[in-house]
């Protein structure tokens, strides 16, 4: 039961898709606990090809490119510079995504992209997202750690997401006692 928690947290690589991942029903609930205003936080999700390569739980498209990353690093946009400055500031080259879009719909808000090597084109890709929804919110991750050396820019990066989300439901909840 989803309704007395304010965040659901994906930790990197959950596998939510396949046989041993969630059901139709689950995903479900999760779309409807982020409609009520929930926020759903996912660390480098995993996707299976037999699901299309989408995050069926997420309700705006959101396909996983397959195409090598051109350089090590994600760049944060405009958007995104408060989930990786405050509290703490982690450098654009310390990043490793390790999943990352190549196609979502215009209602997400990229928050760092980086760019993959398309048989010799270069192309820019999506390696953090936010989908509003409903009264809710998506923040969608494509960096988690590989190693542990990656674990001096991951834990920063998580309580950063913490700070941000905990100031957006703050935000959030003074503009409903304000209207």
């Amino acid at each position: 039961n989803l309704k007395r928690y304010d965040a659901l947290w994906v930790g990197y690589g959950a596998n939510l898709q396949g046989n041993d991942g969630l059901s139709h029903f689950n995903e479900n609930a999760i779309r409807h606990f982020v409609a009520r205003g929930g926020v759903v936080v996912a660390f480098a999700p995993n996707t299976r090809p037999a699901r299309g390569n989408k995050l069926s739980w997420v309700p705006d498209p959101l396909v996983v490119s397959k195409d090598r990353l051109d350089k090590e690093g994600g760049d944060p946009t405009l958007a995104g510079i408060p989930y990786f400055r405050a509290p703490h500031a982690i450098a654009a080259n310390q990043l490793k995504p390790t999943v990352w879009w190549s196609d979502w719909s215009d209602r997400y808000s990229i928050l760092a992209h980086t760019t993959v090597d398309v048989r010799g084109d270069k192309q820019e890709v999506s390696a953090a997202m936010l989908l509003p929804y409903g009264q809710g919110l998506y923040v969608v991750m494509g960096f988690g750690p590989e190693s542990p050396s990656d674990l001096s820019w991951s834990f920063p990066l998580a309580q950063n997401i913490l700070h941000q989300v905990i100031e957006w439901k703050e935000k959030r909840e003074t503009q409903q006692f304000v209207a």
